[in-house]
This record gives structure tokens, C-alpha cells and sequence, in this order.
């Protein structure tokens, strides 16, 4: 997001609260309904068209771009390596100084014929997390 300096470790936070909620409800919908479920989360970073989608009564908010199709990407190579939160190495170099990470990879993407490198994300620093916390929700978004 243009004007949002911070949106990149906002998205990596934002991924890692989502897999956190995840993990808080596996036990309620494993006992409730015997469902056992889990999520994979794949970031890029780079330029998407955020609107409308569909015919009048059955519109839908999406995003389209070469950014949404690579993160769709990386998220399905979640799959292979074995891990939930992959991160490309262009939205890694804007958050390096923020992030732990447990590990890489190099892979090649589904309909790319280049290997590109992801980054699994272990966590925020608590550096990074604690200037998030005080920002509040209702500042970064505005």
C-alpha cells in the first residue's frame, strides 16, 4: 500500500496472528466435528487491482495482478517443502530486519521456469511486534 511504509511487516504479522488463530481452533473443530484442518499462507510483494468482480447480486472483492498469482504460488509450494508460512525474497528484503526466519528454500514456482528463493517465517522480532502493538490496528490502517 502506497504511503504505508510498514505494510510489509504488517502483512508477515498479519499471516502469523491468522496461523496462531488456526492452531487456537483446531482443538474445537477436532472435538466439535471431528474436523482436522490446517492452513498454508504464501506473501509477495508488488502491484495488484483490488475491485469488483462478477455480475450485479453476485459481485465479489478480489485482487488480481502478477503479485497475487506469485503468492498464490508460493502458498502452494507450502505444500511441498512442509511448512505453513513461505515469503518470497523480494517481501523478505523489506522485512529481514524484522523477522526470524527457521529456513529457505529454492524452488521453482508452478508456470515459472526460474528458481526463486522463499523465506519460512518463524516469527517478529520483539522489536518489530512491540512498534506494531503501539501503533494499534486503527492506525495502520489509516
Amino acid at each position: 500500500m502506497q504511503g504505508q511504509d510498514d505494510a510489509p511487516v504488517r502483512a508477515v504479522n498479519a499471516a502469523l496472528q491468522t496461523l496462531a488463530t488456526v492452531d487456537r481452533l483446531k482443538p474445537f473443530f477436532a472435538s466439535m466435528y471431528g474436523i482436522e484442518f490446517d492452513i498454508r499462507v504464501g506473501l509477495h510483494l508488488g502491484e495488484a487491482v483490488i475491485g469488483s468482480v462478477g455480475s450485479p447480486g453476485n459481485e465479489r472483492l478480489t485482487a488480481i495482478g502478477d503479485a497475487v498469482n506469485v503468492a498464490s504460488r508460493v502458498e502452494a509450494a507450502n505444500k511441498e517443502a512442509g511448512t505453513r508460512l513461505l515469503i518470497t525474497e523480494t517481501l523478505y528484503e523489506q522485512v529481514k530486519g524484522e523477522v526470524e526466519i527457521s529456513d529457505f528454500i529454492r524452488v521453482r514456482l508452478r508456470g515459472t521456469s526460474d528458481r526463486i528463493t522463499l523465506y519460512e517465517i518463524k516469527k517478529l522480532k520483539v522489536e518489530a511486534e512491540r512498534r506494531l502493538n503501539e501503533k494499534g490496528a486503527r492506525e495502520t490502517m489509516q
